[in-house]
């Protein structure tokens, strides 16, 4: 009765994944792998030190190992890819394991004052970014008062015989940028097909 209810309530389930995460993974590491823990059980009930040397070693040569077989399966990849940026992008992707962040900023504190008006979030942030410099010369300047030795900005006043022109950011809509985008030339490039599919 009790297996009847536990299967009912986890039912076996299949699943078909598009590509092997860890296809380096050969049986010979596999059998290592399952030898190291074998290892750790034995040494961490042991007080013998000779043993817990031997783990210790049996783990790095493991580890180089491995590190050669990720290389030498990587490298296969990109010797018969014939795109090798698309590659590398993919396997840097599938090894970082890093999930794209879909958040999107729908309010702002804006001097304690919630706003959730897009316009006022894209000023806010068009009035902090173009200010940021300035805003780290000032706090450098007041926590470090200028010593004998020249400041950066000073050297470069003087290195350049004009100023230097302020950044002015507008403020665009995604309308107008996926316009521009769709007004792109279409390259080998895969970039542009990825950047038109999010629109």
């Amino acid at each position: 009765m009790y297996l009847r209810i536990f299967h009912s309530s986890f039912p076996l389930k299949k699943v078909h994944h598009k590509y092997c995460k860890k296809a380096w993974l050969t049986p010979g590491i596999k059998i290592s792998c399952i030898n190291k823990r074998k290892l750790y059980l034995i040494q961490r009930n042991s007080n013998d030190p000779n043993l817990t040397i031997y783990y210790k070693r049996y783990c790095r040569i493991l580890t180089n190992v491995i590190k050669l077989a990720k290389k030498r399966y990587y490298n296969n990849i990109l010797t018969c890819s014939n795109n090798k940026t698309k590659t590398t992008w993919n396997i840097i992707k599938n090894t970082s394991y890093i999930k794209p962040n879909s958040q999107n900023i729908t309010s702002i504190n804006v001097d304690g004052n919630v706003s959730f008006d897009g316009q006022i979030i894209v000023e806010t942030f068009h009035k902090y970014f173009v200010s940021v410099a300035q805003n780290v010369h000032v706090n450098n300047h007041n926590a470090n008062p200028p010593s004998n030795h020249e400041n950066p900005i000073t050297y470069l006043s003087k290195a350049f015989n004009q100023l230097f022109p302020t950044i002015n950011l507008k403020e665009v809509s995604s309308k107008e940028i996926e316009d521009i985008t769709k007004s792109l030339k279409i390259k080998n490039s895969h970039g542009y097909d990825r950047i038109t599919k999010n629109f």
